[in-house]
């Protein structure tokens, strides 16, 4: 059971909620960002728009799929995502580096 403090703070939080859309160029750590041209929930140029403000984004999309690409190419979904996490610890280990 949720306690009525959670609920209220739950509330609190949605209802004061600003949105992220500005302060998306604030992020600077790498961010993976995936979607299949079809999706019909998160349209693909919203995801393009995003990667377009991000500082340090990779965007990879699937021109067959949809919502689910995730599971509808799951292995190049998990290769992408190997090559993600790789690249980002490699380059973060370069800027500790030059520090």
């Amino acid at each position: 059971m949720i306690s009525p403090e959670a609920v209220r703070g739950q509330l609190t939080a949605l209802a004061t909620f600003q949105g992220y859309w500005e302060r998306l160029d604030e992020l600077t750590l790498p961010v993976l960002l995936a979607n299949g041209t079809e999706d019909v929930m998160i349209d693909a140029n919203h995801t393009h728009a995003a990667a377009r403000k991000l500082t340090n984004a990779r965007t990879v999309f699937w021109s067959d799929a949809g919502h689910a690409f995730l599971f509808q190419h799951v292995e190049d979904f998990a290769r992408e995502i190997d090559w993600f996490l790789e690249n980002a610890a490699r380059n973060s280990r370069d800027e500790d580096q030059r520090a």
